[in-house]
């Protein structure tokens, strides 16, 4: 294997004289899930159990380059669905299940910048994925940028996914990070900058098409255990841009949390409400949150309350509940109900 992986470093364009002696590290995530949504006005009720696993490789090829691939279950078509469904309790479809490469990227760590391309993970800092859904890996290219101690610049260029493997329309941002600290308590505030150019999908299609820009801040107030957080933005596109006269001005998205405690030891605790509103062109439809309401990503509002337990190193039990309505139009609503269990080796 050892002789292998040393061949292999001869396919990758950043390699030294230093690759043979790289460290490489497997992982394994999975979590296992019982999930019910319930009131929801037209859909009937159900239930199931669901698992998502990811497992992969890290490789430290240097001191400056590293490599991360990993394979993830989920539906290759519509990627921000990362569960397979292992048992009915109610009588409902399977739905699809696969197996792909979900990320494969490389990362170069200079003096003051840090790049990250090629299947990347969404690496701008929020309070929550209200904007976008951390299960979706775009295709790009992304700078962190080191300004002094306590400010950071995040530039990136994005292909978001339309199934498997083609892209659909380009996204850039602009993001400053900035942290304080005041006696006991730390401030952080994170304004950003979104670009979206839209382009027709055959799978990815909630929005996509449209062309969208936002201004957007991310900002927390931290005092020991607690923590206060918002994610609030605001679409800057002209609403004559819309097609849809039903969403007048339906142009804002936010949400609030608060947490307490963190998952770092055995018997820790983490607490988090929020509070989100999410209105049909606050956000585009087809990247934001997936897992808050079964019926909709946008034009949605309501509130949800976790709460999880560190059980050992490796593993932690939570209870995750959600209740959700729409905004405008026709009422749909539902509450949904997760008791889950997370292990990491």
């Amino acid at each position: 294997m050892r002789s292998l992986l040393c061949i292999l470093t001869l396919c990758v364009p950043f390699w030294s004289q230093q690759a043979c002696s790289a460290e490489h590290n497997a992982f394994f995530n999975g979590v296992l899930r019982y999930e019910s949504d319930s009131e929801h006005p037209t859909l009937n009720d159900r239930e199931r159990l669901r698992y998502i696993a990811s497992a992969g490789i890290t490789s430290s090829w240097n001191n400056t380059w590293e490599t991360h691939v990993r394979l993830r279950t989920g539906v290759k078509d519509r990627q921000n669905s990362a569960a397979h469904t292992v048992y009915r309790i109610t009588d409902q479809s399977l739905g699809q299940r696969d197996v792909f490469i979900d990320r494969a990227y490389m990362v170069g760590r200079f003096d003051n910048i840090t790049l990250s391309a090629g299947k990347i993970p969404w690496l701008s800092e929020q309070i929550t994925d209200i904007f976008w859904d951390r299960d979706l890996n775009p295709m790009g290219v992304a700078f962190d940028i080191t300004l002094a101690p306590t400010h950071q610049l995040h530039l990136a260029y994005l292909k978001p996914l339309d199934g498997s493997s083609a892209t659909v329309g380009h996204l850039s941002l602009a993001q400053w990070q900035a942290r304080y600290q005041w006696r006991d308590v730390e401030f952080g505030l994170m304004p950003w900058y979104v670009n979206y150019s839209g382009d027709t999908a055959t799978y990815a299609v909630n929005d996509t098409h449209l062309d969208n820009q936002f201004i957007r801040l991310s900002s927390y107030v931290k005092w020991g255990q607690w923590r206060l957080g918002a994610d609030i933005g605001k679409s800057i596109k002209g609403q004559a841009h819309f097609p849809s006269n039903d969403f007048q001005d339906q142009n804002a998205s936010y949400a609030v949390e608060l947490r307490h405690g963190q998952l770092k030891e055995p018997k820790a605790i983490l607490t988090q409400f929020r509070a989100f509103h999410v209105e049909r062109y606050g956000v585009i439809s087809e990247f934001a949150q997936d897992g808050t309401a079964r019926f909709a990503t946008s034009n949605l509002r309501g509130w949800e309350v976790r709460l999880r337990r560190q059980m050992t190193e490796n593993w932690w039990l939570g209870v995750r509940y959600t209740d959700a309505t729409t905004i405008i139009g026709p009422q749909e609503a539902g509450k949904r109900l997760r008791l889950e269990a997370q292990f990491r080796f």
